[in-house]
């Protein structure tokens, strides 16, 4: 019986340690789980080498495009800055993806501003961070950027801009000049990875690209190069054509392939000839 009560205390206490353990695991209430996309220190953005963005293949699904409009709308029922200021930024970095707003975005999107633009502050803080993160996304310096735009950031940055409604402007001015920015080098890089791959007749690699441009077309803030992508994918498109024409051809063996064997093929015919009048001449005598 003493055995049998030891074993009970501690199966009951292995159950209470397993019960602490999962508690601890449980998320915590109002804790928000759902992906937030990229967290990268916004203080870094002017810091980082000037690269090209990875290509632009991640549009967002219509499940985040309403998930978000739910969180500014939640944010903007209540009276919590730091909800108003986070549905603010991650409002911004689903627009870095190319999306274009609907009219219930735009609507859910300036409701939260206002409530928050309340307390300007917070507002030019969460603003110019947004900013921040905008350039370090796509690739784009501080220094880089046209007089006015960087004058604004600068202005933005030492709260000389506080009004909510000179904030909203000099952000405008920011982020359409980071948007040219951004096309301008992605074209840059895309016409010498093309013009690379033509000369490799890589048909693999020419596909690659071609989807690569089609994402860029459809983005929304790239607009100002959107005619040179299209320009760019006919190139490709042409050149594919080519390749698939020089193909059946060639009855579906490269030149590459074909050239060789005929080559071989009359070393060994006049060989063969050679070899045989030889014969013929010893057996002559």
């Amino acid at each position: 019986m003493a055995d049998i009560k030891i074993k009970k205390i501690k199966v009951s206490a292995d159950e209470q340690g397993q019960q602490q353990n999962q508690g601890g695991e449980q998320t915590k209430p109002g804790t928000d789980t759902k992906p937030t996309g990229n967290n990268s220190n916004s203080s870094q953005g002017n810091d980082n080498d000037n690269q090209t963005p990875p290509p632009d293949d991640n549009q967002p699904t219509q499940e985040e495009i309403n998930d978000n409009r739910e969180r500014l709308n939640e944010a903007s029922r209540s009276n919590d800055n730091k909800k108003l200021s986070d549905s603010i930024e991650e409002n911004e970095k689903l627009k870095d993806r190319g999306v274009q707003q609907s009219s219930e975005d735009k609507a859910a999107e300036e409701a939260t501003r206002k409530k928050l633009a309340k307390d300007k502050e917070k507002y030019r803080q969460t603003i110019t961070k947004t900013i921040k993160a905008k350039l370090e996304t796509n690739g784009v310096k501080k220094d880089e950027l046209s007089p006015e735009a960087k004058t604004n950031l600068e202005k933005l940055e030492g709260k000389e801009i506080t009004e909510p409604s000179q904030v909203d402007a000099a952000e405008k001015v920011i982020v359409e000049d980071t948007y040219k920015k951004a096309a301008e080098k992605k074209l840059t890089d895309l016409t010498n990875r093309i013009n690379q791959v033509l000369k490799s007749k890589n048909k693999e690699k020419m596909k690659n690209l071609q989807s690569e441009l089609s994402q860029l077309t459809k983005n929304s803030n790239y607009q100002s190069k959107k005619s040179e992508f299209e320009t760019l994918a006919r190139k490709l498109e042409t050149a594919l054509n080519q390749n698939n024409t020089s193909n059946d051809d060639s009855g579906g063996f490269p030149l590459k392939v074909v050239v060789p064997i005929a080559l071989v093929a009359v070393a060994v015919l006049v060989g063969a000839i050679i070899l045989v009048r030889k014969r013929k001449s010893k057996n002559s005598f």
